[in-house]
Order: C-alpha cells, then structure tokens, then sequence
C-alpha cells in the first residue's frame, strides 16, 4: 500500500470523480442492502470482495451447510433498523473540507503504527461506495488528534459508528475489524465504571472476529498476506499495550497462534514507516511479556536476563536513522514516531529494573531509563505534541514516575527527581484534557508525589551497574538524561575509553541475532543482590460485599487506586 503526501491525497481527492461518500438521502437508504456497505444492487456485484477472493480459501456458506434451514432476514426488522441509522444520523459526513483535514490528520499521526486502512478503500469510485463504518471511524480518529474546533459532536459521531457495527449493517469482517481498532482511539470511558465502550472491549470485539476468520493462522496462499500481518500484528501490539496498561489478561496467546513475524516485505515498497512499524511491534512484545511476568510474580533471574537480551537485541537491530539518542538530533515532526518507540523501550527498562515500592531500594537503571523517558515527555511538551499521543502514554509516565517518587526519599537524588516529577505532572494533566483514563492516574500520581508518610520512609539500598546493564545505553548521548551523574558514580564499571557525555562500551564476537533463538549474552552465573528475585509486589486486596457493584460505586480511595491506569506499578505500601 503506498501512501501519498497529504498535499497530494488533498488534490487528489477535491479533483477526481473519487470522493468520500456515504448514503446520505431516505432513497439512497432504502435502495442498498445491510451488507452492501452503501453499494446498489448493480454495484455490489462489481465492487464485493468473497471471503475466498480474500482470504485465499473457501469458506462455507449458510446456504451450502444443509444442517440449516437460512432464512431471509425479516423485513421488518430491517426496516426498524434502517429508522435507527436514521435516527442516530449514521450515514451523515463533515463537509468536504473538514472531511479532507480528518483524512490528512489520521495519515499523519495515526496510520504509522496503524497500518491496516488502505486509503484507496476510502475513495468511491465508479461501481464502489465506501464503506460508511469505516470512512466515519478513519474521520473520528483523525478528529482525535486535533484540537480544532469540530463542526459534529465527537461523541454523537462514535455513537453513530457503534449503531452502525452492532446494527449488523456493516457485514465484510475485514472492515469490522479495522473499524472496531479505530474506535479504540475514542476511548471516552471512565476508570471507575464498568462499560463496553473502551479500547479494551473494542479490541475483545475484533479478536473475536479475528479467530472466526483465521487471521491467527498463516495463509496458504500469498493473497494480501501482507495485508493479513499487518492487522493481525496491530491487534497483537494493541493487546500487549492494553493489557499491561490495566495489569489485565492478554487476549492473544501466541502459542496458539502460526502467524510470521511482521516485517518490511509485507509493505508496499514506498511505504515510509514499515521500519518504525516492525520495530514498534517488537518492544511492544517486549513489554506485554515483562508486564505479564510481574503481574503474576513469575520474573526469575532467567527471565529478566531473557528479557534484558531481547531489549539490547531491539536497540542493536534498529537502522541508524532511527536511533535517537546515538547522535545530538534534536526533536522534530520526522522523529517523532522514532521518539515513541524508545518511550516504549525506556518503560521497559525501567519497569525491568523495578524499584522496591516499599522504598527499601531503587536501582539506578531504572533512574537513568526513567530520566530518558521523561526528556521524550518533555519534548512532546515543548512542541505541543501530547494531544496526539494515545491514552497508552498514561501508562508509560507512570512506569517513569515509580523510580522518580522513591528517589525523592534520598536526599542526594531529590532535587533532579523533583524536576522531573514535575515534568511528568504537567504531562499527565495535558494527558487527562483529551483521556479521561489519564485522569485517574493523575489522581494517583499527586496523591503519592505529595504523600508526607510515603516520602519519610527510608531509602536502604542503592543498586549499581553491571557491563551488562550498561548495554542498554550503548552510545547514547546522556545530555537528555538529568540522572547522568549516576554512570560517573558507577565509573569502575565502564569502559576506560568511555567519554562523560556517551556511553560506550566495545561488545567483541557478539553472536548474531538471526537465529531462531535470540542468543542470551547477558547470562549470569551469579545472582544480583541487589534486585528483588520475585517479580511484582501483591496486589491490593479489595473484599466485595453481596452489594456489589454499588460498593465500588462510592468514593473509596483504594478502589479508585486499583483502577487507575498503571496503578499495578504500585504498592499498597506507598499509602
């Protein structure tokens, strides 16, 4: 799939017969069919693609499977629908220039780690209407990733997709897929009640019709193979995201699944972001692994090594344009999405080397990892980027701010841990403008940063680097990182030929990535004293009474802790 510039889409779409267009008229409504996507009679025979067209393989159809008697979908029904749409104005557009801004807005800042729209499928043409669910669902993730002032109501307008998809109106698989991912960047749900309308239970909606259709299966045939991988690695990536987010379950278990690694070949050659793509689904590999471990207090020596391993491996294996801190470039629009993967990477670290929240210790690879990750944050800051960031980054400047509070109790590390404390803040609050979820964590974050009793407790212990941790900032440039001073303070462990503002260290006959497995060169043979050898600390208990859900319904502060983003970072003995 080849993207065009927006300048040129822009043209391209004001000039040629092609244009966004739904059914917008009582004639057009009665005219179409519930699956035609907005397509005549006439037309649905030349614009339909069969799921063996699709897929490469047959599939049984109702009327083949003499098991049952199919029968025709009642008219009234569908007429009763069919008042709904109306109703809900499911079929109504933006005018044309705000419908062209939306479009510009969601290839620019949305569909690089989104790849699974093909803008050409937003296009009618002769014989082909576009499908409605999916033009308005790539417009409201467009809209939410501006702050201009909309002519529509952004939550009419998700409402009016939402009726679309459970109407039934919209029947291709593929498309309610997509749509349901893109419905994830609405995410106007609160922390403290239970709904279906978070990016979480949209994604639940599109795994489930992701194993009806097979999409966990590698295709026997190259038909849009590439097309398959992209949407099955972007729900895979999601999953991993939200479920170490929330601390949930993840949906996807790979072991179940066949699918080949994501990569550049299953791009159209002009696509610019394949790199950043296939580099952003590994570390968020990365991530719901180490996060999941935690969560059930599996991380053992072996598999924080393992884990260690594959995050050197992520970095070593980036290309040279994307490795943002190997050289002084500075924060601009063409790195930004290079900006987001090592915020990623900078969470992982930092939550691989997790500081004691009892604040008996704090390693100082998770300090100097949090100190990277805040500078991005500022960056975003500085140039007005957070209103297109997703609600995920809720989670990564909490995963920052751990180390930060338990830094504070140690009257050397204070001061930077301050101003950067003070730097996630004002992230956080630009954050909970847009994403309600942000909100609670914030909540969470000035209650401890401000906490007298959590800032008292003792500072114990104080980790050190090892050679092997030190890869982690291989060549970095450590001017973004205000906790520096800690490698000076480390300095037996460094190279002699290490420079005060690079971190350098010459990795002789290290063993190729290619393998199948990826070779674990951080193997210890002894047990670091210094990290806690179990992985997260336990949960909050919360007791629920037979009145439950109206106990969570009030205004415990515990129960509003437990369901703030990242808040499985925390302990119950910060309170």
């Amino acid at each position: 799939m080849t993207l065009e510039s927006s300048s040129i889409r822009r043209n391209s779409v004001a000039n040629s017969s092609s244009s966004l267009h739904v059914p917008s008229t009582q004639h057009d409504f009665e005219s179409v069919s519930p699956g035609s996507s907005g397509c005549s009679p006439d037309q649905l025979a030349l614009a339909q693609v069969d799921y063996e067209g699709y897929y490469g393989a047959p599939v049984l159809q109702p009327q083949q499977n003499q098991d049952h008697d199919t029968q025709s979908p009642d008219p009234a029904i569908h007429q009763v629908n069919m008042e709904v749409l109306r109703l809900y104005n499911a079929f109504d557009l933006p005018s044309a220039a705000f419908q062209h801004s939306l479009l510009d807005n969601f290839i620019t800042h949305v569909h690089p780690l989104m790849p699974i729209v093909d803008t050409k499928s937003l296009e009618s043409r002769i014989g082909y209407l576009s499908p409605t669910a999916l033009v308005k669902a790539v417009l409201l993730a467009g809209a939410r990733t501006t702050d201009a002032q909309l002519p529509f109501s952004v939550e009419q307008y998700y409402t009016a997709i939402k009726v679309i998809v459970m109407s039934g109106y919209e029947k291709d698989p593929v498309t309610a897929m997509v749509v349901a991912c893109l419905l994830g960047w609405y995410n106007q749900s609160s922390v403290y009640s239970v709904n279906i309308d978070s990016a979480s239970a949209w994604l639940r909606f599109a795994s489930n019709i992701a194993y009806q259709v097979g999409l966990h299966k590698e295709p026997k045939t190259k038909i849009n193979t590439g097309y398959r991988r992209r949407l099955w690695w972007t729900l895979v990536a999601r999953d991993c995201l939200v479920s170490a987010g929330q601390g949930r379950p993840r949906i996807f278990n790979l072991a179940d699944c066949d699918v080949k690694p994501i990569s550049t070949e299953d791009f159209g050659a002009d696509e610019q972001y394949a790199k950043v793509f296939v580099a952003y689904v590994k570390v968020c590999l990365i991530l719901g692994d180490l996060c999941e471990s935690h969560r059930r207090g599996e991380v053992s020596t072996l598999q924080r090594d393992n884990v260690r391993n594959r995050l050197f491996w992520w970095l070593k294996e980036l290309p040279e344009e994307m490795q943002y801190f190997r050289s002084s470039t500075h924060a601009s629009f063409d790195n930004r999405f290079e900006r987001q993967l090592f915020v990623i990477y900078f969470a992982a670290v930092s939550i691989l080397y997790r500081s004691d929240l009892s604040g008996q210790m704090v390693h100082p690879v998770s300090l100097v990892a949090s100190s990277f990750l805040v500078s991005l944050l500022e960056d975003f800051l500085a140039r007005d980027e957070v209103q297109r960031l997703p609600t995920m980054f809720t989670f990564y400047a909490i995963s920052a701010a751990v180390p930060q509070l338990v830094a504070t109790r140690n009257a050397n590390l204070k001061p930077v841990a301050d101003t950067e404390l003070a730097i996630i803040s004002q992230f956080l609050l630009a954050l909970s403008l847009r994403w309600p979820t942000s909100a609670g964590a914030q909540k969470l974050f000035e209650t401890l940063r401000n906490s007298e009793t959590a800032i008292e407790k003792p500072l114990v212990s104080f980790g050190t680097f090892s050679g092997h941790e030190q890869l982690l900032f291989d060549n970095f440039n450590l001017s973004a990182c205000r906790h520096s001073s800690l490698l000076a303070a480390h300095d037996t462990h460094l190279s002699s030929t290490a420079e005060p503002t690079s971190f350098t260290r010459e990795v002789h006959s290290l063993p190729t990535p290619h393998s199948e497995t990826l070779p674990n060169i951080f193997r210890e043979t002894d047990t670091d004293p210094d990290l806690p050898q179990t992985g997260s600390l336990p949960l909050e208990q919360q007791t629920i009474s037979w009145d439950w859900p109206l106990d969570n319904l009030g205004d415990d502060i515990t129960v509003e802790f437990s369901n703030a983003m990242g808040s499985w970072l925390f302990s119950q003995d910060l309170f």
